[in-house]
């Protein structure tokens, strides 16, 4: 037989079985989404409303709104995101976080990542954040805007330097302001102090995001992102969507899905988390 052939057939089953991997693993994703939120929807208690369209990254999406939780309080947010590619190298980020509300228009947070699989540089490293809503939402379009300014100590595997990150928030209501239905502006910008040869000295992250309660215990949530690796060259692209549900009392639980591009995102990922307050 040519040598030719075998190697066509070879490659060409190569290519079939990477496909049927593929599928296997958006189904799966697909399967889970569905099934957490089955569960959200058939075990949760709503209560009366709460902050549960409030927005933080990672609960479950990338985008963040431009309000803080409030003044008093401390909140518990734990949050999880598997991310998969088709090369094999998935991994999971696990993201516990302390969040306080200093005032009514200032939060402290602090938190770290853990990372299982991949590549892990930068698991265990700690991070501290303020944010700071700067105005208030105007007549129509007009947005309220804040800041967010997060240091990442390098208490983690393979980091050094502390990293600096300053992200510009803006968020807008449409219609009347009862609608609650928004739309999300995020523009951060982060400097990799001491970066090792290949990576780049600063990142830049972009996207826009909306959001829309339904009834009095979930909001749904979607956004599209830009973003930078921190190797040179990397850049990818990511949409995400996602519930959050208010459970019993003042747990909020959230669940997601995104799909991306490029080398710096995953082919696709699996978003869940919680957050109550102490």
């Amino acid at each position: 037989m040519d040598i030719r052939a075998i190697q066509s057939r070879s490659a060409s089953g190569s290519v079939e079985r990477a496909a049927s991997r593929r599928a296997g693993k958006r189904i799966a994703a697909m399967t889970a989404l569905a099934v957490a939120g089955a569960l959200l929807f058939g075990y949760g208690k709503p209560a009366s409303a709460t902050q549960h369209w409030n927005l933080w990254e990672g609960l479950p999406t990338t985008v963040e709104d431009a309000f803080t939780r409030g003044a008093g309080g401390l909140e518990v947010q734990t949050f999880g995101r598997w991310n998969s590619r088709d090369d094999g190298s998935d991994q999971l980020e696990l993201t516990p976080r302390l969040v306080w509300g200093v005032g009514e228009r200032v939060e402290l947070r602090a938190g770290g990542t853990a990372l299982i699989g991949g590549d892990r540089t930068g698991s265990g490293d700690l991070r501290a954040e303020a944010l700071w809503q700067i105005t208030e939402p105007g007549q129509g379009w007009t947005p309220a805007w804040a800041t967010l300014i997060a240091l990442d100590v390098p208490t983690g595997q393979g980091t050094r330097g502390i990293d600096s990150t300053l992200k510009l928030i803006g968020t807008s209501t449409l219609g009347s302001p009862q609608s609650m239905q928004r739309v999300h502006f995020n523009l951060g910008y982060r400097d990799n102090d001491r970066p090792r040869p290949g990576e780049r000295d600063s990142l830049w992250q972009y996207g826009v995001g909306y959001s829309q309660p339904f009834g009095e215990a979930m909001t749904f949530v979607t956004n599209l992102f830009r973003e930078e690796g921190r190797r040179g060259g990397e850049r990818g692209t990511i949409a995400e969507a996602g519930v959050r549900w208010h459970l019993a009392g003042a747990t909020i639980a959230s669940v997601g899905l995104g799909i991306g591009s490029g080398r710096a995102m995953p082919d696709y990922r699996v978003m869940a988390g919680i957050q109550f307050p102490l």
